[in-house]
Formats: structure tokens, C-alpha cells, sequence
């Protein structure tokens, strides 16, 4: 996993869908939803990971593990952008 990075990515599951739908439509940075298992991903900065988890607090959370930044990441997201830019 790459080290140092300013932000930190966090995959959060909710037990259930009006918890999963109050919070995912209050955020403007996940960068991936699952409705389907109430589960999203949210890119936060490392300073703002105190209001994260008090965005959480009150909500039926089944799990929250932050997912691991690799090389291959950097590369697919970076690849992404290029992608999105030649449109």
C-alpha cells in the first residue's frame, strides 16, 4: 500500500437502507456505491476523518474498514481520468 497520502479511502456498509440512503445522499465524495448491499466508498482527507465519523454517529453501521491505496489503484484511477478527458 502507498504510504503518506493526504487522503484515505474508507468502505462503509449500513445495516440498513434508510440509514445507507441518509448518509450516501448527504455526501459529495464517494467515489463508489453499492445499493444493493447498502454499501458505499467515500475518499476523505486525513483531517476530516473526525467529521466522518461523527457524520456516522447515530447510524447502524455494520462495518467501516478503510480499503488500502496500491500502485494498481494509482495506475486504474489515473487511467480513468484519461479516459474521461478524451471524451
Amino acid at each position: 500500500a502507498i504510504k503518506k497520502r493526504p487522503e484515505r479511502d474508507f468502505k462503509i456498509e449500513f445495516v440498513t437502507e434508510k440509514d445507507y440512503e441518509d448518509f450516501a445522499l448527504t455526501r459529495h465524495d464517494l467515489i463508489r456505491v453499492q445499493p444493493k448491499y447498502h454499501q458505499v466508498t467515500v475518499r476523505c482527507p486525513k483531517e476530516a476523518i473526525p467529521s466522518l465519523l461523527d457524520a456516522l454517529k447515530g447510524k447502524d453501521v455494520k462495518f467501516m474498514t478503510e480499503v488500502p491505496f496500491t500502485l494498481a489503484t494509482y495506475f486504474n484511477e489515473r487511467q480513468q481520468r484519461k479516459k474521461q478527458e478524451a471524451k
